[in-house]
């Protein structure tokens, strides 16, 4: 869906210029294709329910687990906070509403503020974001073609490093490091 909006250059593929409205037209196929990429599915949740994000912002839709098989809002509702109103987490989620990643090419996604124990939750899906703003990890995954993924591939340095990377962790790690 996103090849349409690109064209080659001498940086390779760049968006065109004559999308750019497009993109921040909340109706236009091109922010939503984009919204779709940046922030990965979600779902609207039932009418008069709820949730409070960080920000204390009211949001109505969620955010879906699309590498998990489930039928509840509990096993594939990402809310982002405990501030949930007038929605019973066991509910089942309308059929055809969820979004299950299938296909057989590994994904690494980010931007869902996990943690190293959460990063690998199939064997297909790899999320890189361990949430380092949050105190978490900085991550990375040394990805060699393989189409089953695994944690020894991961590689990590916390917050508390200091500027001179390679004198406090691995020369192993630096180096991967080093290519970002």
């Amino acid at each position: 869906r996103v090849s349409q909006y690109l064209y080659p250059s001498p940086q390779g593929m760049i968006l065109g210029n004559e999308f750019s409205h497009e993109l921040f037209t909340p109706e236009h196929e091109a922010f939503k294709t984009v919204e779709l990429l940046l922030k990965g599915p979600e779902l609207k949740m039932p009418e008069g329910t709820h949730f409070k994000d960080k920000s204390g912002i009211k949001r109505t839709q969620c955010r879906v687990a699309w590498w998990t098989e489930g039928e509840t809002w509990a096993e594939v509702g990402i809310f982002g906070s405990r501030d949930i109103y007038g929605l019973d987490l066991e509910d089942t989620i309308t059929e055809g509403q969820t979004i299950l990643y299938k296909d057989s090419p590994p994904v690494f996604f980010g931007h869902y503020w996990r943690s190293r124990s959460s990063c690998l939750p199939t064997h297909k899906v790899a999320c890189t974001d361990w949430s380092i703003a949050k105190g978490g990890e900085l991550a990375a995954y040394r990805w060699d073609g393989e189409q089953t993924l695994s944690m020894d591939k991961f590689v990590s340095v916390s917050e508390d490093v200091s500027e001179d990377v390679s004198e406090d962790v691995s020369e192993d790690v630096s180096e991967d490091i080093s290519k970002f």
